[in-house]
């Protein structure tokens, strides 16, 4: 297959032009071939049904296992190399107020589902419960009942040392759990919803609250939040928009864990560098 002299580019032509004759252009662009290179098929294993409803979340658990959670409320542990299920885990409650909202390895032999009512559940690796929690807030949020006390996000604690501790993010606080059942709240906004939390180096807690992403000073060895600075903030035409830009997801960029790029509902990524700021 040739390529005509017409087809070509004007940077193309360009630069032909300045490397051969005019004359000689013509016949040289006639000679030009197009090869077709196969893009290979990478085959693409379905495992259907593993849930009734939406997944909300996928988390890998251990060397061999995975597990996912549903809006249907379930959760199931499947084989990474076959996807075989190997165990749905029990959990207390059904319907759309147990839908499985959040899920987070806490260390290498736990991890923690949360639901839309507000039960947090640890079980080991191999699905065992181990511990469950529940938050009831009596805070007048402005949203549907069934998700006044919905655990949106966990994340592990390892900064207080020994023993179990956990951050959760609810609509307008970011709770502290204990391996004791007991809980400190931090209100961290009038009227929305804490959508992540990362732990960061230096007694630094990450946490987005809505559109805005802010990072907390926390006392060293204590249960106090010191300081907060605002590192992303919506803006006046973005909370008026017809999509606010909440965020739903961060992810830290670079080895020296400066760089944050969040995922934003309304499409966006944002992305912002702590150095800068």
């Amino acid at each position: 297959m040739t390529t005509p002299l017409t087809s070509i580019s004007p940077p193309a032509r360009n630069y032909l032009q300045a490397a051969c004759p005019v004359e000689q252009l013509a016949r040289r662009v006639e000679t030009l071939s197009v090869v077709k290179v196969p893009i290979p098929t990478i085959p693409t294993r379905i495992l259907k049904e593993v849930h009734q409803d939406d997944i909300h979340g996928m988390l890998e658990i251990s060397f061999e296992h995975f597990v996912t959670g549903s809006k249907d409320a379930t959760l199931m542990i499947r084989r990474k190399d076959t996807g075989e299920s190997v165990l749905s885990p029990k959990t207390q409650g059904g319907g759309y107020q147990h839908w499985i909202t959040a899920l987070a390895r806490l260390d290498d032999k736990v991890w923690a589902s949360g639901t839309r009512f507000g039960r947090i559940n640890v079980w080991s690796t191999e699905g065992k419960s181990l511990k469950e929690f529940e938050y009831n807030t009596r805070d007048q949020h402005v949203c549907k009942q069934r998700n006044k006390s919905r655990i949106n996000c966990i994340a592990s604690c390892n900064r207080l040392g020994k023993g179990l501790f956990f951050y959760a993010g609810s609509p307008g606080f970011v709770h502290l759990w204990g391996n004791q059942g007991r809980r400190l709240d931090f209100k961290a906004a009038k009227n929305d919803w804490v959508y992540c939390i990362e732990e960061m180096e230096d007694n630094r807690l990450m946490v987005v609250i809505g559109s805005d992403l802010e990072v907390w000073q926390m006392v060293q060895g204590k249960h106090e939040v010191q300081s907060k600075n605002v590192i992303i903030k919506e803006s006046k035409q973005e909370k008026e928009s017809s999509q606010r830009s909440m965020i739903s997801s961060i992810v830290r960029l670079e080895a020296t864990k400066n760089k944050v790029a969040c995922a934003c509902f309304d499409g966006a990524v944002k992305i912002c560098d702590f150095n800068s700021t």
